[in-house]
């Protein structure tokens, strides 16, 4: 915009009326009319440039500002394990000083063999190699083993880490199995779980740690530690692979009361866990095995998997005191204990390619979250002691219960006691199952 002085330099002046006619005079007041004129005009020009200037910034605010919330609104979810790292940054800054980690990775896809490994090579860890018989069967427990004579056996290797994650001992288990026949080509395996007591959750003392620690109160969830009783039961080898709920979903002779999505998963493969699977289709899927074989399929009670995952051990892993990405399909970018970080595979994993626990059970830790028959409650206050699913919600509508963690989520979530949830209805690439078999 010009100034008084510019102003001033630039307009025409009329001369000295003494000289001129009056002809020059109009003439030199119509030169001043055009002058003012046209200053109007790039006056009122240089005006809307502005306004509209103004319009343009107010847009681009109020774009920028719901980019921003928007971005709030994710940072949010991430801010908690953001301050993990932090944190766990400066504890392992402290650890390094003390902690020699001499010992190579052993696999990021399959388990070491018992002969890919030799104690000789563990730069003096000593690997112990020992037999384990099958988990005995509560004798305070009423069983007619009558019900398993005639089930097979198969023979698998257990193992136990230290504190940093590191093979210390390696075991070989068998276990009892029924094989459910679901087509001439896939078959459901159904391992014996016997019955027994065990402590559920988490001591209070322990979950103060966890808390401050890894900065979350989920694990307030976990208590009060009670003692439970669980009796005798069949529970999958696996969680249901893409395979065995393809042939269940296409069986529309089943069906209760749903239909089910043969192809519902996002990462495609036979033997990868069939993911995206509510807690009212898991449900529909355990009808129809019952229909199918007779028996009583259902999902397992939140005292029953977590039972299972423990399978006799109290430490945060069936593993151990830690957990690595050699044993577990987690989000390796996070680390519990002194274990350190590892692969982060970002999707699901093939079934049974990492170590089992003593009852013969894969993928318990990671992978995929596992429905619960449960309703959700923030505490163990009046739950049951006696292994039943504690079902306050006649309706089935509110939230329930998950267990075990998955590929996305980080190692504190994937511990044995570790307690989520979800809507009934809410389905995810994250979330699957596994069905249990009642032996009454």
């Amino acid at each position: 915009m010009q100034n008084d002085q510019d102003f001033k330099q630039n307009s025409p002046e009329i001369e000295n009326q003494d000289s001129i006619t009056l002809i020059d005079i109009q003439k030199q007041i119509a030169n001043q009319t055009d002058f003012f004129t046209t200053q109007i005009n790039q006056l009122e020009s240089q005006i809307q440039n502005i306004i509209a200037s103004d319009q343009n910034h107010k847009q681009n605010y109020i774009q920028r500002i719901q980019q921003l919330e928007e971005e709030k609104l994710v940072q949010k979810l991430k801010l908690g394990l953001a301050k993990r790292d932090i944190k766990k940054l400066h504890q392992k800054n402290q650890r390094l000083e003390k902690i020699v980690r001499k010992l190579s990775p052993y696999g990021t896809k399959k388990p070491l063999q018992p002969s890919q490994t030799s104690s000789k090579k563990d730069n003096n860890i000593s690997v112990t190699k020992t037999t384990r018989k099958s988990p005995p069967i509560n004798q305070a427990l009423t069983f007619d083993e009558s019900k398993i004579a005639d089930f097979s056996s198969f023979q698998f290797e257990t193992v136990t880490v230290n504190e940093e994650g590191i093979i210390t001992e390696r075991i070989e288990s068998s276990a009892k199995y029924r094989q459910e026949s679901l087509d001439n080509d896939v078959n459901l395996d159904m391992i014996f779980i016997p019955g027994g007591n065990f402590l559920m959750g988490t001591d209070t003392t322990q979950i103060k740690e966890l808390c401050q620690k890894y900065c979350s109160d989920w694990p307030k969830y976990e208590q009060p530690q009670h003692e439970v009783s669980v009796k005798p039961f069949l529970m999958a080898k696996y969680p249901v692979t893409q395979a065995q709920w393809r042939v269940i979903a296409l069986r529309k002779d089943l069906k209760y009361k749903l239909d089910l999505n043969p192809e519902v998963s996002f990462y495609k493969g036979n033997n990868l866990p069939v993911e995206k699977v509510s807690w009212h289709h898991a449900q529909e899927y355990c009808l129809r095995l019952s229909r199918l074989t007779g028996k009583k399929y259902r999902l397992p009670s939140e005292a029953e998997w977590e039972y299972a995952c423990r399978a006799q051990t109290s430490t945060p892993f069936y593993f151990g005191e830690t957990i690595t990405t050699d044993l577990a399909n987690f989000n390796g970018n996070y680390t519990y204990g002194l274990a350190k970080k590892g692969a982060y595979r970002a999707r699901t994993t093939e079934v049974g390619i990492f170590y089992p626990n003593a009852f013969g059970l894969y993928d318990l830790h990671g992978n995929v979250w596992e429905w619960c028959a449960d309703s959700w409650h923030e505490s163990y206050e009046d739950a049951p002691i006696d292994g039943s699913s504690w079902v306050d919600d006649k309706n089935n509508i509110g939230q329930k219960v998950l267990r075990g963690g998955s590929w996305y989520y980080d190692p504190l979530g994937c511990r044995s006691a570790y307690r989520f949830n979800y809507a009934s209805d809410d389905f995810y690439d994250l979330i699957g199952f596994r069905p249990v078999c009642e032996l009454d």
